[in-house]
């Protein structure tokens, strides 16, 4: 139960940071459904280049992929997160700066 509990956790965790990516692409795109789909596309297409490199466990989908196809060190997840965490904030604040409500 406490395995499934972690995963699904980590999954909500990754869940949000395609949201914040989505937020982040939906300044230069115009459609809803491409704000959608980009980090979507983005997460499939490095998941199978780094499983391709035999990198999986530095991809989206081989930390949150809870069959562990890919050897996942504890440390990895916490870097791939924190990594989209900083580069999705730093650019939602760069251009929001720009767009002042008041």
């Amino acid at each position: 139960v406490i395995y499934c509990l972690i995963y699904i956790l980590i999954d909500g965790i990754m869940g949000g940071l395609l949201g914040m990516v989505a937020v982040c692409i939906s300044r230069w795109v115009d459609s809803r459904f491409s704000a959608i789909m980009v980090p979507f596309v983005l997460y499939v297409v490095v998941g199978v280049v780094l499983s391709e490199q035999d990198l999986g466990g530095w991809s989206l989908y081989g930390i949150v992929n809870p069959i562990q196809n890919a050897l996942v060190l504890w440390y990895q997840p916490i870097l791939v997160f924190m990594t989209v965490i900083m580069v999705s904030v730093i650019i939602t604040i760069m251009y929001s700066k720009k767009r002042d409500i008041l």
